[in-house]
């Protein structure tokens, strides 16, 4: 959308080929994306918008997507960023020592408010060194 988006402010011509692979992505995303009525009447119109764009392109096509996909998606985004987000709750056992020092990192203490069962391997699990550099510890 990033591109697309681009392309339009700079007056360049939108390739069909873009709404396709937009359209693509759309398929497999909107599954995992909040299910309210809206939110779905919101994805419908944004998979019908980029079809009919990917086989024809015109301004007024191009505002419609705007005003049907583009900004409503961006509001569904902004409300996913803001209202689930993992809160991280980490007990390091034992929580001082000289060095070199194992530790043990807890994080069940975790919240997630969209009450989401989220998969261990969406989780990346990282530190910040002396340096502040961070150091990925795994995925």
């Amino acid at each position: 959308m990033v591109k697309i988006e681009a392309l339009r402010k700079t007056g360049t011509t939108i390739p069909p080929s873009l709404f396709s692979a937009l359209n693509t992505q759309f398929q497999s995303v909107f599954q995992y994306l909040p299910q309210s009525p809206n939110d779905r009447l919101t994805y419908e119109q944004c998979r019908i918008t980029t079809q009919r764009l990917s086989t024809t392109y015109t301004y007024d096509d191009f505002s419609t997507f705007y005003n049907q996909c583009y900004t409503p998606l961006l509001d569904i985004i902004n409300t996913i960023n803001s209202q689930s987000t993992v809160r991280a709750d980490i007990v390091v056992t034992p929580a001082a020592g000289s060095a070199p020092h194992n530790v043990t990192l807890d994080a069940r203490g975790s919240t997630d408010p969209s009450q989401d069962t989220i998969p261990n391997e969406n989780f990346y699990r990282y530190f910040s060194d002396v340096d502040g550099i961070q150091k990925t510890l795994g995925i």
